[in-house]
């Protein structure tokens, strides 16, 4: 019976749906790390991507969706890493205590670290805004796609077979009033 090209097709179907919820388990479970408002941000735009697909199943493939959600999770991860590693900046001690040359170029290089993960921070806050975004413009795109170019092809095709029966029932009735 795995022979026939029906259970075939529902079993490759089958396991690309379990491919599927393998590869978004696992990025569920490493943005929880970003914590609770990230996870819940990647849900939202996973449950878009989901969407899109149902809308336009070639759109994933096209758009590389599963690549941005991975993409997404990453950043998240960065980002969360970042934020968490500011604890470990100074906390703006006062210029006026006297200090060794030794602990002044340290502290100098602490604030420094501190100035480039706020820039990275922002950076990445940007990146993560901007791949929501292009999702949200993906699912637009593709919920206001024009029709198929076949549609009013096949609108005429309906016209015409609705008419052709129409026209068979005046004949039919015709003949029976005569």
């Amino acid at each position: 019976a795995t022979r026939t090209k029906l259970v075939r097709r529902h079993l490759d179907g089958w396991s690309t749906r379990q491919r599927h919820r393998q590869r978004d388990h696992a990025r569920t479970r490493r943005v929880e790390v970003a914590g609770p408002a990230r996870a819940h941000q990647y849900r939202e735009l996973a449950d878009l991507v989901d969407e899109i697909e149902e809308v336009d199943p070639r759109a994933s493939a096209r758009f590389e969706l599963e690549g941005l959600l991975d993409q997404f999770v990453e950043l998240a991860r960065c980002h969360h890493r970042c934020v968490e590693s500011l604890r470990f900046a100074p906390s703006g001690e006062s210029p006026f205590i006297e200090r060794s040359r030794m602990r002044g170029d340290i502290l100098a290089r602490r604030v420094r670290r501190r100035e480039e993960t706020a820039k990275r921070i922002a950076r990445l806050s940007d990146e993560l805004a901007s791949i929501e975004e292009l999702l949200h413009l993906i699912a637009h795109s593709v919920a206001t796609a024009p029709p198929t170019p076949d549609t009013a092809s096949e609108l005429d095709r309906r016209l015409w077979e609705l008419d052709e029966v129409e026209h068979a029932l005046d004949e039919l009735r015709a003949d029976e009033a005569a």
